[in-house]
């Protein structure tokens, strides 16, 4: 269950990226300011994944779960797989990939409704500068 979880994870983040890519190149403007928000979120959240792995062997209270999962979202989960392989932590957790499935999922269905809505024409104010 946890490497069907971790693979079918791994392709939606590669379609997840090519979504950011395409709404990137459709909005310019605004799509410098969201690559900065990606990057600076993951960087936050790896070191709150190394903080976690760090209080977890010293047997210390814990970040939750969710909070974990909130920070990851917001830097598009490019970083999640990454800091399990690297850190060794919460990689064999099936519940965790099965939680991080769900939010790339949801995550899925926002940026697939985003460039719907760009691509369609339904966006009638489009930035261009």
């Amino acid at each position: 269950m946890n490497s069907f979880a971790r693979a079918i994870g791994h392709s939606i983040l590669f379609f997840n990226g090519l979504m950011l890519i395409l709404l990137g190149v459709e909005l310019p403007v605004i799509g410098k300011y969201i690559a900065v928000a990606v990057l600076v979120a993951n960087g936050i959240f790896m070191v709150l994944f190394w903080l976690d792995k760090r209080r977890a062997c010293r047997q210390e209270k814990r970040l939750s779960e969710l909070s974990l999962l909130l920070v990851s979202s917001l830097g598009a989960h490019f970083s999640m797989y990454v800091a399990q392989d690297v850190f060794h932590h919460k990689s064999k957790k099936w519940q965790f990939n099965v939680k991080l499935l769900c939010a790339l999922l949801c995550q899925t269905a926002l940026l697939g409704l985003m460039c719907y809505w760009l691509l369609s024409g339904l966006a009638s104010v489009r930035v261009d500068e």
